[in-house]
Formats: structure tokens, C-alpha cells, sequence
């Protein structure tokens, strides 16, 4: 008599069906509760207690005069350094399309000379090769119109860093040893930025009123006074105190 032979693997499992007293003591899965990250804040900067303390001593509703500006940073200042007194200019396009936003730039000379001491070079053939191994060791470069088409080379080095020479800034000039020269003595150089406010260090906290407000007031003469939105004075990590344009 042959024997049946039955394949394990399609041989069907009987099912067994739970009591209802068995099926109310079988344990139920408890969820998982999700672990909840919650994310910083970085829109916001932190303050530390000096700030804060100082900062409840400017009305950030009010435009202060250049004179009372001055003495309220000088004030408000509570590093132990001397601190840099820094102006913030923000320029605004009297032209109705967005892609024509006003772009300031140029060369001014500080009467009070300028706060920081800056590292002038003249481009040479002998800089380009420097450039071209990643070594850039100067604040500005000065160039001669002769120079400049070699200078293409290392473009993409410079131009990111704002370093690249150019006739609009005075940094393209026939005579660069003069320029040089004028840049110990107090010229500098202003720009906007990417949101069109011109950053500059005009002093520092110790010195005089007097200094500080004609760096100042020097400036504010180059400028397309029609184009100035607004004028914001800080020390080092001090709070901004609003300048009237008037």
C-alpha cells in the first residue's frame, strides 16, 4: 500500500482560535511614543546682560543728531578694548525696477585717517603666481591698466573676496605707488553690499568727538544724499543708535 506523502511547506497549519477569556488576557501593543525635537531659534541673536542693559539706554524709535549719536555710542560702549566706531549706511534706488538697485561705490579720504591699519600690495607677475597658489596676503591691491588683463587669470580668486582691482574703486590707477601712498594716509574704499548698506570703521572710541564727526560727516558728503535711506552708528558690540539724515 503506497504511503501518502505530504509536502510540508503546502501543508496547511491548522489555525487555533482563541477563547474570549484567553483573548482578553493576551497583552496589546502598546504605541511608541515619538520622540519630539524641537529646533532652535537662530533667527534671533543672543544678547548677553551688558548688551541687554545698554541697549535699554537707546530709543530704537528715535533719530538722534550726529552729536548726540557720538556721545550716546561712546556711552553705550562696555568692552574693555578700544573699541572701532563703525558706520552703517543703507542706500536706496530712486529707480522703479528691482533688478536696477543702486550700486555705491568709490574712494574717500578720511580727514581723522582711518581706524584700521590695512596691508597695501601692487600687483606683479610674481603676485599672480602667489594668487594662483591660494596665498593672499593683503587688505588691497593696486594695479597699473597694463596689468589688469593679467590679473583675468586669477579673477575668480579675487573677485569673490572683493579684492580684484577696478577703476571704480581708484584701485586701477597709472600711478600706484602714489595711491598706496594716500591709502596709508586715511583713503579708503566703500561698497555695498548684497543688501545695499556701506559698512565702514570711522574711528574709535577714544578718540575725540570732533575726529569721529568729520570722518563721518565726510563721508555722508560723497554719498547721493537722495539715495540715503538710513544712518546707523555702533561701537564694537555695542547697540546701533539711528542717525537723523537731517
Amino acid at each position: 500500500m503506497k504511503k501518502k506523502i505530504v509536502d510540508k511547506k503546502t501543508e496547511e497549519k491548522p489555525v487555533l482560535e482563541l477563547s474570549e477569556t484567553e483573548k482578553s488576557h493576551t497583552p496589546k501593543k502598546m504605541p511608541v511614543a515619538k520622540k519630539i525635537t524641537r529646533k532652535k531659534d537662530t533667527t534671533k541673536p543672543r544678547r548677553g546682560r551688558k548688551y541687554t542693559v545698554q541697549s535699554g539706554k537707546v530709543d530704537k524709535n528715535k533719530l538722534y543728531s550726529l552729536g548726540d549719536a557720538i556721545k550716546l555710542v561712546k556711552e553705550v560702549n562696555y568692552t574693555k578694548f578700544d573699541s572701532t566706531v563703525e558706520m552703517h549706511v543703507r542706500v536706496t534706488s530712486t529707480k522703479k525696477k528691482k533688478e536696477e538697485e543702486l550700486h555705491a561705490r568709490g574712494t574717500v579720504r578720511l580727514p581723522s585717517g582711518s581706524p584700521k591699519t590695512r596691508k597695501v600690495a601692487i600687483a606683479s607677475d610674481e603676485l599672480v603666481e602667489t594668487v594662483k597658489r591660494g596665498k593672499i596676503d593683503f587688505d588691497i591691491l593696486l594695479a597699473t591698466p597694463e596689468m589688469m588683463p593679467k590679473l583675468a587669470v586669477v579673477a575668480k580668486i579675487l573677485g569673490p573676496k572683493g579684492k580684484m582691482p577696478s577703476p571704480k574703486a581708484g584701485t586701477v590707477t597709472n600711478d600706484p605707488e602714489k595711491t598706496k601712498a594716500e591709502l596709508s594716509g586715511g583713503l579708503i574704499e566703500y561698497r555695498t553690499d548684497a543688501h545695499g548698506i556701506i559698512h565702514l570703521a570711522v574711528g574709535k572710541v577714544s578718540w575725540d568727538n570732533e575726529k569721529l564727526r568729520a570722518n563721518i560727516e565726510t563721508i555722508i558728503g560723497v554719498l547721493p544724499k537722495k539715495n540715503i535711506a538710513s544712518i546707523t552708528l555702533a561701537s564694537s558690540m555695542s547697540p546701533g543708535v539711528k542717525v537723523t539724515l537731517s
